[in-house]
């Protein structure tokens, strides 16, 4: 919640301060900080567009997907289950899909054992016309194919330059 408020905080700052011009500034993030952009997205309207690379959008299927090292960390954040359970569907961005009303390019690998591919399916699905799903074949948690990590970088300046109007 805080780290997305400081994403809008800091648009607002950027384009108050006139170093960035109104509906300029675009988002992004990778992993759990893919989760941070798109709570940014729903909750405000600063941002132009996002760019998420391999992204938590639900955390209760990122918590039963998660390596054990890593699951407790929904727990810290939000809560233990099952006792805040309503929190888990709250914080989800694919239970209030509608509450993101700008485009998003959804970057992920086919073999992501993290973040599994199913949630970056759900997110295209539920956000429909506002977003693009660029799947890469062979790659998981994170771009290592020097040809993806280009291709992946064309499609999201191209996705900005678009979302921006320049």
């Amino acid at each position: 919640i805080t780290d997305a408020a400081d994403c809008t905080d800091a648009a607002r700052h950027l384009t108050a301060t006139g170093f960035a011009g109104p509906g300029k500034i675009v988002i992004s993030g990778t992993s759990a900080g893919g989760y941070t952009a798109l709570c940014a997205l729903a909750d405000s309207g600063d941002f132009a567009a996002a760019a998420v690379r391999y992204t938590v959008a639900d955390p209760l299927t990122w918590r039963r997907a998660a390596p054990k090292f890593q699951a407790h960390h929904c727990d810290d954040l939000i809560g233990e289950l099952p006792q805040h359970a309503q929190r888990y569907h709250d914080r989800s961005v694919l239970e209030h899909p509608s509450r993101i009303r700008q485009p998003v390019l959804i970057i992920h690998g086919d073999r992501d054992t993290i973040t599994p591919i199913s949630q970056a399916q759900s997110l295209a699905s539920a956000l429909a016309t506002r977003a693009t799903l660029l799947i890469f074949t062979g790659e998981g948690h994170g771009l290592r194919e020097p040809a993806h990590i280009q291709r992946a970088l064309e499609h999201e300046l191209a996705h900005y330059r678009e979302a921006a109007g320049a």
